[in-house]
């Protein structure tokens, strides 16, 4: 007989990847903090919520409007107060035995703000955030319900305007703030590097607002966000930072961890080997960096059979390259790996094309769809595409075949747009080339926009169909 018990550092442990919507599949990696869907008690339950697990201010106060985006409702005004409260005990008594609810702020880009009113300005300036305001609401609405839900935590958000932490203002027992990462940089650890990615913001920075939330609440949650989400399949070379990451929560008394990926589904771009590194970080966050390693190797054996080696090349060149790059959630293919361009020719070069021959329909163009300059392609892209070949030609066994595949659909989706750059560079060049030229007539930029369509139709419906058998295949994995 073998009898076990641990005690997790978190309390609330919660993998939002494609293959954590599996209830057996979160008992087994001990996931026990589905936020959107609650994990059938069978297979252990899960710490569940009483309506939306964030963003909920819109619903809760009834407001009358057809946008949420950068709207919050007034929380100085007694009547958004009474409605929010009536609807929280609504939402309460719908699901009995939810030990969550949420009273968040709407959604926002980093332009949102609070309330402006007399009232909620003068909280502003008091407590120095927007926070401040926020909190004192929410515990208003956990001071209310404590006697009835004793066992029911308020959730409210430390998030875009609301990230600074509030002086004066203390989040209520029975409240708990969830800081959000979301503008921090994914490539370095959160406590090694305050690279901010949008200037509207002005604040501490992470490390310093996390040990000023943690001090001044009971109970901390943090929403850490592990993915590209501009760009699901992209390579996303985070792997380095998560388990820094990781302790650097703990280490600050947070209890609850959601971790938010590519939830939707399966995006070809390591998500199974990023899910159960998060298990088992979320149970154990003091790992050593030598466990943790050893972790990764061994999943990636199993996970690819003799195809690993490759993929362990291939992960190395991500990392290595972007190792001095501020990653942030919304980073599009050519700024993560930025492409080069060579030029061949100047403006001063003698371009040997005549306006006669333009106007000729027999002439080929070709020769100058790259007459200025050429794309050169990032590394990762011609060298991903020859170790995933090369692990595809390695290992026989159907399965990890088939893991091996789903996982090169990544490297398509980089080609994908350096594609559609190349394409848009030879329109470029060619529109340059006529420019020089035709002479100048009223008529010449339409003429050199419909030579330009014709000349590239043939490219552009290869660039379609490209994009088709990779959207098919990812359908497929």
């Amino acid at each position: 007989e073998t009898d076990i018990r641990e005690i997790p550092v978190f309390t609330v442990r919660n993998t939002f990847w494609a293959d954590y919507k599996d209830d057996m599949f979160c008992a087994k990696r001990k996931a026990n903090g589905r936020k959107f869907k609650p994990i059938d008690p069978a297979w252990g339950g899960s710490a569940n919520w009483a309506g939306g697990a964030c963003h909920t201010l819109m619903a809760l106060s009834e407001m009358k409007t057809d946008r949420h985006f950068n709207v919050e409702p007034c929380l100085c005004d007694e009547q958004v107060y009474e409605t929010v409260l009536k609807n929280v005990r609504a939402w309460l008594h719908a699901h009995p035995g939810a030990r969550f609810i949420s009273v968040s702020q709407n959604d926002s880009d980093s332009r949102g703000v609070g309330c402006m009113c007399d009232k909620c300005k003068a909280i502003l300036e008091r407590t120095g955030s927007y926070a401040g305001s926020y909190i004192l609401f929410v515990n208003r609405i956990a001071d209310a319900i404590r006697d009835e839900f004793p066992d029911v935590m308020i959730h409210t958000f430390a998030y875009r305007f609301t990230r600074q932490a509030p002086i004066g203002v203390k989040p209520a027992p029975n409240v708990t703030v969830e800081m959000c990462t979301i503008e921090g940089c994914f490539r370095h650890p959160l406590n090694e590097c305050d690279a901010i990615d949008d200037p509207h913001l002005k604040s501490d920075s992470f490390p310093v607002l996390l040990q000023k939330w943690s001090e001044l609440s009971e109970v901390l949650s943090i929403w850490d966000y592990t993915t590209d989400f501009a760009h699901y399949s992209l390579t996303f070379p985070n792997f380095e930072v998560l388990r820094k990451n990781a302790r650097l929560f703990a280490d600050n008394n947070a209890k609850y961890i959601f971790e938010q990926g590519a939830y939707t589904s399966r995006n070809g771009e390591f998500c199974e080997l990023r899910g159960y590194l998060f298990s088992r970080l979320l149970w154990n966050p003091y790992m050593e960096k030598e466990e943790y390693t050893r972790l990764a190797v061994e999943f990636i054996d199993d996970y690819y059979g003799a195809g690993a080696e490759y993929i362990k090349e291939f992960l190395a060149l991500a990392q290595e390259t972007t190792k001095d790059h501020h990653m942030t959630v919304y980073d599009h293919p050519t700024v993560l790996y930025p492409n080069t361009v060579r030029d061949l020719h100047t403006e001063d070069d003698p371009i040997p094309l005549t306006a006669e021959q333009v106007m000729d329909k027999n002439t080929d163009f070709t020769p100058y769809l790259t007459w200025y300059s050429a794309l050169v392609p990032h590394e990762l892209l011609t060298k991903g595409y020859a170790l995933f070949e090369a692990a595809m030609a390695a290992e026989s066994d159907p399965t990890l075949r088939e893991h091996i595949e789903t996982s090169s659909l990544q490297v398509r989706y980089l080609d994908s747009y350096y594609r559609r750059v190349s394409l848009d560079l030879a329109r470029e060049n060619l529109t340059r080339v006529l420019q020089a030229v035709l002479p100048e007539t009223g008529e010449r930029e339409t003429q050199i926009a419909d030579i330009c369509t014709a000349v590239l139709e043939k490219e552009e419906a290869e660039y379609a169909a490209f994009n088709r058998a990779m959207y098919d295949d990812m359908l497929a994995h």
